[in-house]
């Protein structure tokens, strides 16, 4: 991770490969290989990665390995849109929700919220703003009942989706707005789940194409 954030992907990927090579479970090394591909898709390898990331998902299927479906589904539906194969996206995402709601049974407001924001975003990048729009007020009905713990545990998506919303819909002082209050969060560390958790959806500058916009370029 450290050689990655330094931009240097083959140092990081040499780690990667040494992981798998000497992790002694077959589980393990399922997550070496997706590791290995959640990085490869970053790096913008999607078919390459996608192909890989759908055989680990399909000996996860075969040893019921719940958690493994639902970390391949996570992935995979970012790839999917942004390969623009919205059907096979929101597919995938609602794996990864049916998932989150099966360990999260009695969360089902954090669930419905992020099957509003898989809806919203893959809405988002067909280009139909409206429905985005749609999507952004649900989740905010939804997380209006919640204390602030509660909207902490929803993270920066809904307030992401927002500002790409208001900023795809030429809103730039409404996107600036919501921008400056996003809140990525720390990465608490660099276990599997947190680093593809935390690294996705990748590209999160919206605040600076907000100022790009406005023709606010030192802020950008």
């Amino acid at each position: 991770y450290v050689s990655a954030l330094k931009e240097n992907y083959e140092d990081g990927e040499r780690w990667l490969a040494e992981g798998v090579k000497q992790e002694p479970l077959p589980q393990a090394k399922m997550e070496g290989y997706y590791l290995q591909n959640f990085y490869g898709y970053l790096l913008g390898r999607l078919d390459r990665s996608l192909a890989t990331l759908l055989a680990l998902r399909g000996q996860a299927e075969k040893y019921k390995f719940d958690m493994g479906v639902g970390a391949v589904d996570w992935v995979t539906g970012f790839i999917y849109t942004d390969q623009g194969n919205f059907e096979k996206a929101m597919k995938a995402f609602e794996g990864w929700t049916a998932y989150f709601e099966k360990t999260n049974p009695a969360d089902r407001t954090s669930s419905a919220a992020l099957r509003s924001f898989f809806g919203g975003w893959v809405d988002l990048k067909q280009g139909r703003l409206e429905a985005a729009k749609a999507r952004v007020v649900e989740i905010e009905d939804l997380l209006s009942g919640l204390d602030q713990n509660g909207r902490r545990r929803s993270g920066c998506l809904p307030q992401l989706l927002a500002a790409e919303v208001a900023l795809a819909g030429n809103s730039v002082d409404e996107a600036i707005r919501i921008g400056e209050k996003i809140d990525f969060g720390t990465l608490s560390s660099v276990n599997t789940p947190n680093v593809v958790t935390y690294n996705l959806p990748f590209i999160k500058d919206v605040l600076a194409r907000a100022y790009w916009k406005k023709g606010d370029l030192d802020k950008a």
